[in-house]
């Protein structure tokens, strides 16, 4: 008997699945287009019908249409072959059969699907609603492509509508569509949504598995109700982990490598409607580690939109942080303070636009808001210490806090020497959330022990040629200071990324020449020739740090049109890459 994978390959072709997500254009006996996975403007992603595979040309991503899926849906191989499965008419159920006469998944998200319809239905009948979603700036097509409902008043409208169709109390229960009590006279059920506007909440498939329910209360009646209303959990919804949007749009976000986070759904729908289509929202809860590690399948560029007010940069500083301790490069795209995106892009969609495209590195946008906030030099001084220097601690790259220490010395007016020394002795909190613990501060290893995070190669070479200076000094060789290693990577690192470096390691020093012994013995002619090629190493990945970063300037400065930068980047871009290909150091 054929396997279910063999039996999706019988059954689908590659070219349907791939066009389902992508519009495709005939090229000989082939089709192509431009690839979701990087951005490009001219097509190289081709998809071969005789072979049922594909491939990229400019990122050189390839595979089948397990993999495709895989990619473009941000899921593992069971996830794709589950939806693969789903589409052919597969039985294909992941994990072992119970035999249980429980409740199942399948019987929920049928439920939810009926219920999605029944208030798309009302909504038709529904003119105030209509109207005040018109007045707040939806258009027709926003509301289709959102499948937005409306619940209407009473009790028993959608148990009364899914009982007739054969749904039983016990899954209409497990659904979250309806609630029990248990009052004199026994148990009686009822709807759990009332008079509010549904948007229904789907996983990274599509596939709907709850809903969020906003109070429409033009009378006034009301104000005793939550605003919005979610499905709680359930066996097929776990809020902990969903975005609102995520499946509408997972392939802009993996062609642009970014994602844009807005607050709520309304904001969400009218970011997608001014053409933001790489908008996510959470629902139901603060944003969560199990949120970003879903993002970070897709894009490692995070835009966080929120109002520049107190309140918005406190209620953001969390997820700012747990966002940089996850490797995100994070930005803000700032709004006029008191707005949210919804009503900015009812008004005026080209700002909200705008604003993302001119999106600020969290820490920028910090400095910017506090040098304004704060005139005077001592308080200035004061509140960067407390609120930028824990964010510089959550960055994975020496590199990028060596970039935002020498602006923090700028703006203070301090030597960076003592930035370096504060942003040492600052505390960091050792946990953002539950189950997700906060990366320790850079501190560059000879090698990782088990537990250790994985730091970056630059620092880890650096950290050898550092213990192979000391073994050298302490059997005879040049103080390290004066030698002409230390003073070649000065010229090219700079004397205060050296000098923290060390600094951090001396607590180890014994440890580190010990490792530097057992890793490249105790041969001076060997040791030296490592420490060559360790440097020759360290060198080539300072420089491709250094042009990522000189590289991500020149693209801002495209963004802002601004002709002068952008001459003065793409020649520090020319100028590295020679120094990269160069073979003689």
């Amino acid at each position: 008997m054929s396997t279910p994978v063999e039996q999706i390959k019988d059954r689908l072709n590659i070219v349907d699945v791939v066009s389902s997500y992508l519009k495709l254009d005939k090229a000989g006996i082939n089709y192509k287009t431009r690839c979701p996975f990087h951005n490009e403007k001219s097509p190289s992603f081709f998809v071969s019908p005789s072979r049922q595979s594909y491939h990229c040309f400019g990122c050189n991503r390839g595979g089948d249409m397990i993999s495709f899926v895989e990619e473009i849906e941000g899921v593992d191989f069971m996830g794709a072959v589950k939806i693969l499965a789903d589409r052919a008419g597969i039985e294909f159920k992941v994990g072992p059969a119970t035999g249980s006469t429980d409740v199942d998944k399948d019987q929920v998200v049928t439920a939810l699907a009926a219920a999605a319809l029944f208030y798309e239905e009302q909504l038709k009948e529904a003119a105030e609603v209509n109207t005040y979603l018109s007045e707040r700036g939806l258009t027709p097509e926003s509301v289709a492509k959102f499948r937005l409902g409306f619940a209407p008043p009473g009790w028993q409208n959608i148990y009364n509508y899914l009982k007739a169709r054969g749904f039983t109390d016990a899954i209409l229960v497990k659904a979250g569509l309806v609630g029990e009590t248990n009052k004199s006279g026994g148990k009686k059920v009822y709807d759990r949504f009332r008079g509010r506007i549904m948007f229904p909440l789907s996983d990274t498939t599509g596939t709907i598995v709850g809903f969020s329910g906003r109070l429409f209360d033009p009378s006034g009646t009301r104000g005793d109700e939550a605003k919005y209303l979610n499905s709680p959990q359930t066996i097929v919804y776990d809020k902990s982990k969903l975005l609102y949007g995520f499946p509408e749009a997972k392939v802009e976000i993996r062609r642009t490598d970014m994602a844009v986070l807005v607050e709520g759904q309304m904001d969400l729908v009218m970011a997608h409607q001014a053409g933001v289509v790489n908008s996510v929202a959470v629902s139901g809860t603060a944003l969560t580690d199990r949120h970003l590690v879903n993002l970070k399948r897709l894009a490692l560029n995070l835009v966080m939109s929120f109002d520049g007010d107190e309140a918005g940069l406190a209620a953001s500083r969390r997820a700012v942080e747990m966002a940089l301790a996850m490797g995100f490069e994070v930005r803000i795209a700032a709004l006029p303070e008191g707005a949210d995106p919804a009503d900015v892009v009812r008004d005026k969609p080209e700002l909200f636009q705008e604003a993302v495209t001119k999106s600020v590195h969290v820490i920028d946008f910090y400095l910017r808001t506090l040098s304004r906030r704060y005139q005077d030099q001592r308080a200035r001084a004061h509140a960067i210490k407390d609120q930028i220097y824990p964010l510089l601690l959550r960055l994975t790259h020496i590199i990028d806090q060596a970039h935002f220490v020498k602006k923090i010395a700028d703006v203070t007016s301090l030597a960076e020497e003592i930035v370096w020394q504060d942003l040492k002795n600052t505390p960091l909190p050792t946990r953002l959330s539950d189950g997700e613990l906060a990366p320790s501060r850079s501190e560059p290893l000879v090698g990782n022990k088990p537990g250790e995070r994985d730091l970056s190669r630059t620092d880890r070479i650096l950290a050898q040629i550092i213990a192979l200076w000391w073994w050298l000094e302490e059997n005879g060789g040049e103080s390290v200071s004066t030698s002409k290693s230390y003073r070649q990577l000065e010229d090219l690192a700079g004397t205060v990324y050296l000098k923290v470096n060390m600094d951090k390691l001396l607590p180890q020093k014994g440890e580190k020449l010990l490792a530097a012994e057992i890793l490249y013995g105790t041969d001076q002619t060997k040791l030296e020739l490592a420490l060559q090629e360790l440097e020759a190493n360290f060198r080539q990945e300072f420089l491709k740090s250094e042009l990522e970063l000189i590289m991500k300037k020149m693209k801002e400065a495209e963004s802002l049109h601004d002709e002068v930068l952008m001459d003065k980047y793409l020649k520090k871009c020319q100028d590295i890459s020679k120094a990269i290909n160069k073979k003689d150091y």
